[in-house]
């Protein structure tokens, strides 16, 4: 590849390669049965393992290089007030020291074995880490909360970030550029600055209906999923870079970029996938990977990923 049309022979063949058809044969290599209700979303951790969880009230801990076995079982966590077990665990991610920062049905966000009751007034959709000893959080209610992660916690918030007229869906923190995007019910996605917490920019017209629909690709794009469509904004631009709207109305839960770096998963309504090529716009649908909805996916290695989903059930995807 010293000359350059050896070069250009090489990119000709990379961009005209139907990975598609290589794609939709995917093998299952593994069904993982440890959660006995639906599986909400997938953690890498960073030891290398990965955490479940969802309406079995569990944080549970695998380990790919230990054949997917589990772990660790954490369980989340007692009312004390009404002395009884809250429901579903919503959302968790990991601080830098290890400790589970969780948010639960009850309106709470635990980090470690501190809970922050009523920290919002309504269902906490996720939350996630920031920079500076930050978390995250999204509700029902309509607004976003940043929160210290270090001791001493505290239950009132260092900011309350307030503009969407509905639900906030999801949360997604963008490194190279320090924002947090907000994705909403009320079809807006916002843009905030993490310095001065300021709105930065509002994109009309963009669906995001889960947790887990917003997924970075690269440094300057975000792709989105909704009932009916699927957005990809460029961050850079501040706009809308294109919109995929599909044949079969699913709605699009999750994403995740397989290592040849233009194939994206799309995890969908009634267990279907959906690959699509970047290079080209095309997509592939295939069925039947799991019995319900499929809630979340996550890359393990070069050539395995893992999906959850309301089937109870998380399994492991060769390709």
């Amino acid at each position: 590849c010293k000359e350059k049309r050896n070069i250009d022979e090489v990119i000709k063949y990379y961009k005209g390669y139907n990975i598609l058809d290589n794609i939709i044969k995917i093998e299952q290599a593994k069904i993982i049965t440890n959660h006995y209700q639906p599986v909400r979303s997938l953690l890498r951790l960073k030891d290398g393992r990965f955490a479940s969880f969802g309406k079995d009230k569990t944080v549970r801990v695998f380990n790919p290089s230990n054949n997917y076995n589990c772990e660790q079982v954490i369980e989340r966590h007692i009312d004390k007030e009404n002395l009884f077990v809250s429901d579903r665990i919503h959302s968790i991610c990991q601080l830098d020291d290890g400790t589970i920062v969780a948010s639960t049905h009850d309106y709470a966000i635990m980090i470690g074995d501190y809970s922050i009751e009523k920290a919002h007034k309504g269902h906490i959709s996720k939350v996630l880490t920031l920079p500076n000893n930050r978390i995250a959080s999204c509700s029902d209610d309509g607004t976003i909360k940043i929160w210290n992660s270090v001791p001493p916690y505290s239950a009132t918030p260092i900011k309350v970030l307030e503009g969407h007229s509905s639900s906030v869906n999801s949360i997604l923190y963008i490194k190279e550029k320090d924002v947090l995007i907000s994705g909403s019910s009320d079809e807006t996605l916002r843009v905030w600055s993490m310095s001065t917490y300021k709105c930065e920019t509002v994109l009309k017209g963009v669906e995001c209906c889960d947790a887990n629909a917003m997924y970075q690709i690269d440094s300057d794009r975000v792709i989105v999923g909704g009932d009916l469509e699927v957005s990809i904004v460029n961050m850079d631009k501040c706009e809308i870079e294109k919109k995929i709207k599909r044949d079969i109305p699913i709605g699009i839960h999750c994403f995740v970029k397989l290592r040849d770096n233009k194939t994206i998963v799309w995890g969908c309504d009634g267990g279907i996938f959906c690959f699509y090529d970047m290079n080209t716009g095309k997509w592939k649908i295939k069925e039947k990977n799991h019995e319900n909805t499929i809630n979340d996916l996550l890359m393990i290695d070069d050539n395995t990923f893992i999906s959850c989903s309301s089937d109870n059930t998380i399994r492991v995807w060769k390709y």
